[in-house]
């Protein structure tokens, strides 16, 4: 890392707690020690900026996905109401043999012939 030409290194890295992290660098003796500060905000905050509108972007996303889940099984459910009132078509065919059915060549339609 540089800031203002002078080389600067990170000694160490501490999370404090409740989002508060405590960065350790070494400077050289004549550095300003608070522009370097300054610097080092600025840049942490435009980092942090831009991946907060990057996870928001995807949160998006993700609710947009839902909102389509939604509307289908919206669809669907409405298609299974429709299919639950319609009235069922039931056809009853239903024949009758009379007489022995034993060795006939045919047995269907209306009528029936024995053998």
């Amino acid at each position: 890392m540089e800031s203002n030409g002078a080389e600067i290194s990170i000694q160490g890295i501490a999370n404090k707690g409740d989002g508060v992290f405590v960065v350790k660098v070494n400077v050289p003796l004549d550095a300003d020690k608070a522009e370097i500060h300054s610097n080092f905000r600025k840049e942490y905050d435009t980092q942090l900026k831009l991946i907060e509108e990057k996870y928001q972007a995807q949160l998006e996303a993700k609710d947009d996905v839902i909102s389509v889940y939604r509307e289908q099984n919206i669809n669907l459910l409405d298609i299974i109401k429709y299919q639950a009132q319609r009235p069922l078509a039931v056809r009853n065919i239903r024949t009758e043999i009379h007489g022995n059915v034993n060795n006939s060549k045919v047995i269907a339609g209306d009528e029936n012939k024995v053998n």
